[in-house]
C-alpha cells in the first residue's frame, strides 16, 4: 500500500470512510464511503442525496441527483438493469475538499482547486431500481462521456438511503486523471 494512502487511512477514525482495496496489481483501488446526510424526492421526481464525511479533519461532501425516467433493460439478455442520468453537484468548500482528498488518495495532483458546479453522467444501475432509491440499495456504474477520449471516465456510485450510506468507488486506476478532470471541469 502506498505510504500516502497508509498515512491517510491511519488518520481516520474507525468506521470512517476511506477504504483501499489492494485488488489491483500495480495500484491499490481508492474508495470513499460517505454518510448520507439528506435525502429528498423533488417535485419533478428527481431524487437528491447529500453525502458527507470527514477526512484528515476536513469535512468533504457532494450532492448526487438521480434524474427521473430510468429505462429498464437486460444485459446479455438475462441481467436486469436500468439506464438513466446522474449528476454530481458541488456544495462548495466541502466538495473542493472531496476533490483534493480523491487526488491525494489517487497519488495525483488535483487539476484545479475547485470542484465544478455540476458534472453529468450516463448511469447504469446494476442493482436496484433508481426510481425508488429510498426503498432499496442502488449500485450504479457512472460514465462521464466526453468529446475527447482521454477525458472519458467511469466511477461506481452506490446509495443506501435506509442505512444512510453512499459510496464513490474506483472502477479502474486508469480513470483517475480523467475523473479528476471531470470533477474540476479541467478537461
Amino acid at each position: 500500500m502506498p505510504t500516502l494512502l497508509r498515512k491517510l487511512l491511519a488518520s481516520l477514525r474507525p468506521a470512517q470512510a476511506v477504504q483501499a482495496d489492494a485488488a489491483a496489481a500495480d495500484e491499490s483501488f481508492f474508495d470513499l464511503d460517505l454518510d448520507l446526510s439528506r435525502y429528498q424526492r423533488l417535485e419533478d421526481s428527481h431524487q437528491r442525496v447529500v453525502l458527507r464525511t470527514t477526512i484528515e479533519g476536513q469535512q468533504v461532501g457532494l450532492t448526487v441527483d438521480l434524474h427521473p425516467d430510468w429505462k429498464p433493460d437486460l444485459l446479455n439478455a438475462m441481467i436486469p438493469v436500468f439506464w438513466g442520468k446522474v449528476s454530481f453537484y458541488s456544495i462548495g468548500p466541502e466538495s473542493d475538499s472531496l476533490v483534493r482528498a480523491l487526488a491525494r488518495g489517487y497519488g495525483r495532483a488535483a487539476p484545479a482547486a475547485r470542484m465544478a458546479p455540476v458534472i453529468h453522467f450516463r448511469a447504469l444501475a446494476l442493482k436496484g431500481d433508481p426510481a425508488d432509491a429510498a426503498q432499496q440499495p442502488i449500485r450504479m456504474k457512472l460514465f462521464h462521456l466526453a468529446d475527447d477520449p482521454k477525458d472519458y471516465a467511469e466511477v461506481y456510485t452506490n446509495l443506501d438511503v435506509k442505512n444512510g450510506r453512499g459510496e464513490l468507488h474506483e472502477k479502474d486506476p486508469g480513470y483517475r486523471e480523467p475523473l479528476l478532470r471531470a470533477l474540476t471541469a479541467a478537461g
